[in-house]
């Protein structure tokens, strides 16, 4: 007979708790990377005990409704034909609206369907818990009808809107309708303590890290999963191809360096709006046999497309703290990384990696020569990552106990 397992007190009362995570971005299939870090704590709070929904922009990709272990998962439609549905997913709601300003007449349908579809299933004493702003309103809107308890996140492109005059009322109006409000770095916290009434709402809870999957490995073991060269030098980096994302930079100060080594390449994991122009300013550079565009790769093998690379590389023009930098560090991978949102509070210029200027080919460049010529920092950074992601960051599991905490409130 197997010994009797003892049972935490708290896994009772989370029993009894119900969360409604309402969100613009969401895994619509096995692998997808869309919303990957929002599953993460979708689960951590489903395996803490507690009643997990997830509301999701529907899209011609995903199914309406679906169980995904014990959370449920809804996805309503906005826009018909279904398959006309563009304004969430692939390069984020900002950048498809820029890319084509039509999409902007999708926004209140898709928030009026979220809001909607909150209402309909979610119970008075459910707590609501939203990602990004248009996802806010979504749950600002309900707690006006129901007076549901909410807590907010906000990160990456959030900041621009905090910043932006025009809205700054609205902006003001939104935050301080929500009971608690989170962030993953100082930097928004500082953008968020500019609008709000009480810094007492205002909570930083860093995002997890998965170590069963983002761990040091043999660089050639990983290569042959993945069936890349042995003797290649790779600069790699990872993310939706947006104008945010800065690959343009990326590929002007790569090319530079390209050109004198024969064993150089770059792989660009991900998809969207921008991969045909920078396919075609690759081109132009006559870097198509250097610079891969590797498309979509499920999430699962991102962890061996990390431990495969000799340098990684976020040239971001703005974020907070993304998880692929601090997932690049947990394969005790050098990283070099651009000065932006909370990336500073993570990365030492120096002693765990590089810090360069967003928008800068010239800094890619100087960067990536001196990592490339100097194989004492790579792996003196890459050991630098490493201990700075076991001494300051944990796991999803963690950070779901602080969430618990902030909910408790």
């Amino acid at each position: 007979m197997e010994p009797k397992k003892s049972i935490d007190p708290r896994m009772h009362d989370n029993a009894s708790r119900r969360v409604t995570i309402v969100t613009t971005s969401f895994p619509r299939y096995a692998g997808d990377f869309a919303g990957s870090f929002v599953y993460r704590f979708a689960l951590g709070l489903s395996k803490s005990g507690c009643q997990v929904q997830v509301v999701a922009p529907g899209d011609p990709s995903a199914p309406e409704d679906e169980l995904l272990g014990d959370i449920q998962v809804r996805r309503p439609l906005y826009f018909w034909p279904k398959r006309f549905q563009s304004l969430a997913y692939g390069a984020g709601l900002t950048s498809r609206i820029r890319y084509n300003p039509l999409r902007l007449l999708q926004a209140p349908l898709l928030l009026s369907a979220m809001t909607r579809c909150v209402l309909r299933h979610s119970r008075p004493s459910d707590i609501l818990f939203s990602f990004w702003t248009l996802s806010a309103l979504v749950v600002r809107m309900a707690k006006l009808m129901r007076g549901y308890s909410t807590v907010a996140r906000f990160s990456g492109a959030d900041a621009l809107l905090l910043k932006t005059q025009s809205i700054r009322f609205f902006m003001k109006w939104l935050l301080n309708g929500q009971d608690q409000l989170l962030c993953q770095d100082q930097n928004m916290q500082q953008s968020l303590l500019n609008c709000v009434s009480s810094a007492d709402r205002i909570k930083l809870i860093s995002n997890g890290v998965d170590i069963n999957e983002f761990y040091p490995g043999p660089m050639q073991e990983a290569r042959g999963h993945l069936n890349l060269h042995a003797n290649d030098f790779i600069v790699l980096t990872a993310g939706r191809l947006s104008a945010s994302k800065g690959h343009r930079f990326l590929i002007e100060g790569f090319a530079k360096l390209a050109a004198t080594r024969n064993d150089l390449k770059l792989l660009i994991l991900g998809d969207g709006e921008e991969r045909a122009k920078l396919e075609n300013f690759a081109a132009r550079l006559e870097m198509q046999k250097k610079i891969l565009f590797m498309g979509f790769q499920e999430s699962s093998t991102i962890g061996q497309w990390l431990r495969a690379c000799n340098i990684f590389i976020l040239p971001s023009l703005l974020e907070g703290t993304p998880n692929i930098l601090l997932e690049a560090m947990a394969c005790s991978r050098p990283v070099i990384a651009t000065n932006v949102g909370g990336v500073s509070e993570v990365i030492e210029d120096g002693k765990n990696g590089l810090l360069i200027d967003a928008a800068s080919g010239p800094e890619i460049h100087k960067a990536l020569l001196f990592l490339m010529e100097n194989k004492e920092a790579r792996e003196s950074y890459g050991g630098e990552a490493l201990r700075t992601i076991n001494e300051r960051f944990g796991g999803w599991q963690e950070t779901s106990k602080e969430l618990l905490e902030i909910f408790d409130q």
